[in-house]
């Protein structure tokens, strides 16, 4: 393959108003047993604003969301974890707070999602890889 030679500088993208991630206040119980991925999405989080709990997994995060119930606002989950999966964990949470705001991330296609029980009208998928923007806007 031939491509010709650029000699112009290239263009940089216009970054408008719509494009920038709104900021959030409420708190968010996160669950990833990645230590790399939860440290880099708590980064992400906390410069949008948001409070983050963290837990590496669907026990631990039971736990702190019994000791917080009343001030987790979303839950952030995996939906592949070891021991307890996002959707059991999902579940059991909802049970406790059925009105908290669910968002699940995955790597995996939908089908696999819809294997694990978790595309409802109740939860939100963030299909992996994301950037900053969209897990903000996901939020």
């Amino acid at each position: 393959i031939y491509l010709p030679a650029v000699t112009d500088a290239p263009m940089l993208p216009i970054v408008s108003h719509a494009d920038q991630a709104a900021h959030g206040t409420e708190t968010v119980l996160l669950v990833e047993d990645d230590d790399a991925v939860r440290g880099l999405l708590v980064k992400i989080m906390q410069a949008d604003g948001y409070q983050v709990l963290t837990a590496e997994g669907g026990d631990q995060a039971l736990s702190l969301f019994e000791q917080q119930m009343d001030q987790i606002d979303v839950l952030v989950t995996d939906v592949v974890m070891p021991k307890m999966s996002g959707a059991e964990l999902a579940q059991a949470i909802q049970l406790r707070a059925p009105g908290i705001a669910v968002l699940v991330m995955s790597g995996r296609t939908n089908d696999a999602v819809l294997r694990h029980g978790l595309l409802r009208a109740d939860v939100s998928l963030l299909q992996q890889p994301f950037d900053a923007v969209t897990l903000s806007r996901a939020l």
